[in-house]
């Protein structure tokens, strides 16, 4: 490899070697530096290292000026694919007026590149964006990430062959994106149409209050928090509701069942035709009256809990259905309450 490498370097070698110290900002060591860097990239050009090769010539030429930097900057870019560089730098080399004194080797970068150029330009692909749906005057064309220049915008512009994106944006307005494969030599029109785009909800504010004995919702709220709430509050609903009902059926039938104890504690004393003072039959009595008591408030206890579970799941089922409904209905309010009483629950309130 090093053995094929050394005419090409050499003679890039030569050809740097006639770079003229014609200013004196240039000190020799900047001028040394662009020798090495053009060297380097012509190392890193024949090993087919082309992303470097650019990197090296770009260095060198920013030290020093050369028609040779030019040339090499330009076939680099044109083996990476960057026709639309390699062409500006093939533009800048044979667009150059170089003085009579011009060396040989600078000569001929000039006339190579007015050749390679001639073969470069059929490659390069054009593109056409044109923007419908307006009118306006501030049109962004959004290309692969970057803006188009506006001046650009139905102009056959050059681009490099490939996968491209393009999106346009005015006014509250978008296009879908259009992505199109561009390939070398082919001449492409892009239409972007313009929709408006539609405006999100304007968010209301609200106050969420609630209680021990109730839960009032005042406004629609805002759509986050109802959307944030929603499913949460509405298991909570179903799962109040359950335990509700749950408690209402046990209590019942313990306030049933303490009605069947009570009446076998009386039918008991009833039956009593001799010793009704007898400790023993009174005791007797008095287990079965206990019994009925206890069944009587667990009875009543478990249906007021029962209820205060239903009347909290009813509640927030409401309001959760209530959050969900139209901003028309929801900006009513509305105003709920339980009522709790022994063996029943309900609501009241604002609809």
């Amino acid at each position: 490899m090093t053995t094929l490498l050394r005419p090409s370097i050499l003679a890039l070698a030569a050809i740097l070697a006639v770079i003229p110290a014609r200013a004196s900002a240039q000190t020799d060591a900047e001028r040394a530096g662009a020798r090495s860097a053009g060297m380097a990239g012509l190392e890193a050009y024949t090993a087919g290292k082309y992303d470097q090769a650019v990197d090296y010539f770009t260095r060198a030429e920013s030290l020093l000026h050369a028609p040779t930097h030019q040339l090499y900057l330009a076939r680099a870019s044109a083996k990476l694919g960057r026709l639309v560089s390699a062409r500006e730098y093939y533009l800048k080399l044979t667009q150059e007026r170089l003085p009579p004194t011009a060396s040989k080797p600078f000569r001929d970068a000039q006339a190579a590149g007015d050749k390679e150029l001639t073969e470069l330009e059929p490659r390069v692909p054009y593109v056409s964006v044109v923007v419908q749906g307006t009118n306006a005057k501030e049109v962004q064309v959004i290309r692969d990430e970057q803006t188009l220049p506006p001046a650009l915008l139905g102009v056959p512009h050059p681009e490099d062959p490939g996968t491209h994106t393009f999106k346009a944006i005015a006014n509250g307005m978008e296009s879908a994106p259009s992505t199109i494969l561009l390939k070398e030599g082919a001449h492409e029109t892009v239409v972007l149409t313009l929709n408006a785009v539609a405006a999100e909800p304007a968010a209301t504010t609200g106050k969420v209050t609630t209680g021990s004995s109730g839960f009032t919702d005042n406004g629609a709220g805002d759509s986050s928090s109802s959307n944030s709430r929603g499913p949460g509050m509405r298991i909570a609903a179903y799962s109040g509701i359950g335990l509700g009902a749950v408690g209402i059926g046990i209590g019942t039938y313990f306030l049933v069942k303490s009605g069947s104890t009570q009446k076998e504690a009386d039918d008991l004393f009833n039956s009593c035709t001799m010793d009704c003072n007898n400790p023993d039959f009174k005791a007797q009595v008095k287990v079965v009256d206990d019994r009925a008591m206890s069944q009587r408030v667990t009875g009543a206890v478990t249906t007021i809990v029962g209820g205060a579970f239903l009347a909290t799941g009813i509640t927030l089922l409401i309001v959760d259905l209530n959050s969900s409904s139209s901003h028309t209905e929801a900006s009513r309010g509305v105003t709920v309450q339980p009522i709790l009483g022994l063996g029943y629950a309900g609501l009241s309130g604002r609809f």
